[in-house]
């Protein structure tokens, strides 16, 4: 009898994530993360939305690759009209997410950047492993980011 295999993606705590609630669309929002950030996101194909199957757009994401530190930074935007991304986030609008490991200190850097763009409500830090049902969400966004030649999750 052939065995089973199965693959198990955790997110334990190889991923950052930076939750943000703005009002600004999110190409605005891109735009002044690389203005503050001093990044280079670009939109590439949306993140499927929704349970169904629609013609209504995705959840629109952004990528950034720095290629001299190799960092992998990801834009997601949580809304959708057909439902958040992350349900247990329902005030947060975009997710930053990145899988590198980064030092403490460049992590507060990031959120506090963040914090000084014009819009910005409120950025702050989420671990993963207080969200239930990350995993299936943090492993959607990591296939969709290699199909797209992102090699991280962000």
């Amino acid at each position: 009898m052939p065995k089973k295999i199965t693959l198990h993606i955790h997110s334990e705590s190889d991923y950052f994530l930076i939750g943000i609630s703005s009002h600004l669309k999110d190409y605005r929002l891109s735009f002044f993360l690389n203005q503050y950030l001093g990044y280079n996101f670009r939109r590439i194909e949306d993140l499927p939305g929704g349970r169904s199957v629609s013609n209504s757009d995705g959840h629109s994401v952004y990528a950034y690759e720095n290629p001299e530190t190799r960092s992998h930074f990801c834009l997601i935007a949580n809304n959708h009209p057909e439902g958040k991304l992350i349900p247990e986030l329902r005030h947060t609008d975009f997710l930053l997410l990145t899988r590198d490991i980064l030092e403490n200190e460049r992590y507060k850097s990031i959120v506090e950047k963040i914090r000084k763009i014009p819009q910005v409500l409120l950025a702050f830090t989420i671990d993963p492993s207080m969200l239930k049902d990350i995993d299936p969400v943090l492993n959607e966004i990591e296939l969709h980011m290699h199909k797209h030649g992102h090699g991280g999750s962000g």
